[in-house]
């Protein structure tokens, strides 16, 4: 056990053990404060070492406790800085008339998500995505084609957005979700064919530059606002990082529209 991971002990308990073994002539406020450290002598600070030492084997579960509330510090700062940064990209996120939007496109509550064909979670996510469009009838729900695991994780973006310009989006995205195979540009195409789009125009507009600085400004705006992974979700002022479940989506859906009504 290192002495640094004795200094991540509960402040209550090492100022305790401080006071214990401080000098008499050392007043207690003192001896709790940051700057007393050098009023101890060499044999003195080796006796607290000790001393903590000491204290956290007989009681190991301060440690597991202070890893916790460290953690749940850092989720709640990086909560607030996600809130931040949404909110300075709001318009980006939410009204960007680029992004692929399905549901109710005058919903009370937007749910913005960002994911990669080639992601197995994303994939789990989207039966949730379904059913909750099947079930919510006042749901907003927006796409962003966010392709970071592959070269083919940009070409099935490409061409899903390339479906949009078509008015078939929600239809290409579903057969990608739903279907395993190689996300070459002859898969997209023919996955094009079958859902009855003009396959010409669907390689043109996945091969335009248009489309490419689409996706290019999508992967620029998750960096910006936090996003380093796929599947996230994106509600309100929240970001929700990784496959949440039907469950947990359901509610904070539900939360948010309840904190809407109370406003």
């Amino acid at each position: 056990m290192t002495r640094s991971t004795f200094i991540a002990a509960p402040l209550i308990a090492m100022t305790a053990i401080i006071l214990a073994f401080a000098p008499v002539a050392v007043k207690a406020e003192e001896a709790a404060a940051p700057a007393a450290a050098s009023a101890f002598s060499a044999e003195q600070k080796a006796a607290l070492d000790t001393a903590i030492h000491d204290y956290l084997m007989a009681n190991p579960q301060v440690i597991m406790e202070s890893v916790e509330q460290y953690r749940q510090n850092q989720e709640a700062i990086d909560a607030k800085g996600f809130a931040e940064k949404i909110k300075a990209r709001h318009d980006d996120i939410y009204n960007d008339a680029a992004s692929p939007v399905v549901g109710n496109k005058k919903g009370d509550v937007t749910l913005v998500e960002f994911f990669d064909y080639n992601c197995g979670y994303c994939k789990q996510a989207f039966r949730d995505v379904q059913k909750i469009l099947e079930e919510d009838k006042k749901l907003r729900i927006v796409f962003k084609e966010f392709p970071i695991l592959s070269e083919s994780s940009h070409t099935a973006a490409r061409y899903a957005l390339a479906a949009d310009r078509q008015g078939k989006y929600m239809e290409y995205h579903t057969v990608l979700m739903t279907q395993s195979g190689p996300l070459n540009e002859a898969r997209m195409e023919s996955i094009g064919k079958d859902i009855g789009l003009d396959v010409k125009k669907l390689k043109e507009d996945a091969n335009s530059p248009t489309i490419r600085a689409e996706i290019e400004k999508n992967l620029a705006l998750g960096r910006d606002v936090g996003i380093a992974g796929t599947p996230a979700f994106v509600i309100g002022d929240d970001a929700l990082r990784g496959h949440y479940g039907l469950d947990a989506l359901r509610k904070v859906i539900a939360d948010k529209r309840a904190a809407a009504k109370t406003e």
